[in-house]
């Protein structure tokens, strides 16, 4: 049971208290309540001074998940400071009220990498069609950490018009340096495409998994992607990887070829 009397007292030093540090003790402590005046006190809180009384803030209203904090947040994502923007954009993926989606939309275009990163990951927790279009988009950016993010989101959304742009992540990607960001960047695009199911993929993927130099790695990617959208043509070249000189690719196909 949560003291209402210690709740104003918390209320009470997050609007008066000089000490930054206290404010920010404040705030942390008022995430364990979903009390109306609660959050109308951290609401209030995003207006003040100190930018990392700020930030503690934003995170505070992420963590509280309650939709009455949209609009405050929507605010925070438009802040002069990158964190905020960031944490704002997070919070408002937690939340899952498609009342942002307008506003992350716009976030798409932030000058920092990890804001479009951070909004491309909210829109696919948030379900909304209007997102697919600007996250395809978005799979043209510099940055391998917001095209990950970018094709995470449109396989949680699930729309095959997606699917052709994925396969041009893969194509693109393929002639990149193989860092551990690019990796990352073709796991997601295949992972993506296993979520979609888009029947007309196969073909492209079967393309990848005759490759003679692809890593064991990217081969499970294949394997499970393939496996998920359920293919009959897939099962052949599926069958021919039981004899992989590497265990854990044979063991996969292995186990696709089961169900």
């Amino acid at each position: 049971m949560q003291d209402f009397r210690a709740l104003d007292m918390l209320i009470s030093l997050l609007k008066n208290d000089a000490d930054k540090l206290v404010r920010i003790a404040s705030i942390i402590a008022l995430e364990s309540y979903r009390d109306e005046r609660a959050v109308a006190a951290l609401i209030e809180a995003l207006h003040d001074p100190d930018i990392e009384v700020c930030r503690h803030v934003v995170k505070a209203l992420g963590i509280i998940e309650d939709s009455q904090c949209t609009p405050a947040l929507l605010v925070a994502l438009r802040d002069s400071d990158v964190r905020a923007r960031r944490l704002a954009a997070l919070a408002l993926g937690k939340l899952g009220d498609t009342l942002a989606v307008d506003g992350l939309l716009l976030a798409l275009a932030d000058a920092e990498a990890g804001v479009r990163t951070q909004a491309a990951s909210a829109l696919g927790e948030l379900d909304d069609s209007r997102a697919v279009f600007p996250l395809m988009r978005l799979l043209e950016d510099s940055d391998p950490l917001v095209i990950r993010s970018a094709a995470l989101a449109l396989g949680q959304l699930g729309d095959p018009m997606a699917a052709g742009s994925l396969t041009e992540v893969l194509i693109l990607s393929d002639d990149t340096p193989t860092s551990g960001l690019w990796q990352a960047v073709r796991d997601s695009a295949i992972y993506a495409l296993s979520l979609i199911g888009d029947a007309r993929t196969v073909s492209f993927l079967l393309l990848l998994l005759e490759q003679p130099r692809q890593s064991s790695h990217t081969l499970c990617m294949l394997i499970d992607a393939l496996g998920q959208i359920g293919d009959e043509q897939a099962r052949e070249p599926l069958r021919a990887l039981l004899e992989h000189r590497n265990p854990a690719v044979r063991k996969r196909a292995e186990r696709v070829l089961a169900k």
